[in-house]
């Protein structure tokens, strides 16, 4: 895989050593291209929990002990925002029980904070594809009166 294009309309296409050293400059790109699209709050905070998750699979799972690339696509329009993080590694499976219980929330944490989430993997690597709704209210804040 030389180059990927999972988003038709990427503001920003990133394609880095898929190192933890990288995972901050993730973050600071997303941030800036969220900023640029007047993202903030809650979801710039998600959007960066998202892709650093998304990221750190990529370096810990995607290419074993070797080295590789990794790719990161961010587009926003006025309804949505997506993100795709893509590897040309080999998908692993968890390989006992053991495995399951000791790996990471990283998926189940990119699913909580995304309105969907796709994940596509084949010989040529994986796609992960989330999407994030511009629209929703963020959540009633919960107080106590005090009387």
């Amino acid at each position: 895989m030389n180059e990927v294009q999972t988003l038709t309309k990427a503001a920003l296409r990133l394609r880095l050593d898929a190192t933890a050293e990288c995972l901050i400059v993730v973050r600071q790109a997303i941030e800036g291209a969220a900023q640029a699209h007047k993202i903030d709050g809650q979801l710039l905070n998600d959007l960066k929990l998202a892709a650093t998750e998304a990221c750190s699979n990529v370096v810990k799972y995607a290419y074993g002990d070797g080295h590789g690339k990794l790719w990161v696509e961010f587009d926003a329009d006025p309804r949505e925002v997506r993100l795709a993080v893509c590897d040309a590694g080999a998908w692993r499976e968890p390989s006992s029980s053991e495995d399951i219980e000791h790996s990471g929330m990283g998926i189940p944490l990119i699913e909580a904070v995304t309105s969907s989430c796709e994940i596509d993997h084949d010989a040529s690597g994986t796609r992960v594809v989330m999407a994030f709704d511009r629209t929703a209210q963020p959540p009633a804040e919960v107080g106590i009166e005090n009387d």
